[in-house]
């Protein structure tokens, strides 16, 4: 057949065609790939960020718990001195009386 025959054109352009579907099936997979590795680096940094905000609240909460550990200890600091000086106080009164 000579290459100007209807079957000859008939069958590039089915070629054509099929090349092209082919293109396209390959750029949908593509895309496919950039979406799912999209969405698990998007996963994978809310799933850190968590992580992140979990230790946050732990590492605050400690925090806390030193915060009010000390404030009771100082409040007891407070007291203890207290209980000092009215012993002083009274010590002194009682050697002032004799």
């Amino acid at each position: 057949m000579p290459p100007s025959s209807p079957f000859s054109q008939e069958s590039s352009e089915r070629a054509q065609l099929e090349l092209k579907a082919i293109h396209e099936a390959i750029a949908r997979v593509e895309a496919e790939a950039k979406a799912t590795f999209a969405a698990e680096s998007r996963a994978h940094a809310e799933s850190r960020a968590r992580s992140l905000a979990e230790a946050r609240a732990k590492a605050d909460a400690e925090a806390a718990s030193a915060a009010q550990q000390n404030a009771q200890a100082a409040e007891e600091a407070i007291a203890a001195s207290r209980a000092r000086l009215e012993i002083e106080r009274q010590a002194c009164l009682a050697s002032e009386a004799r």
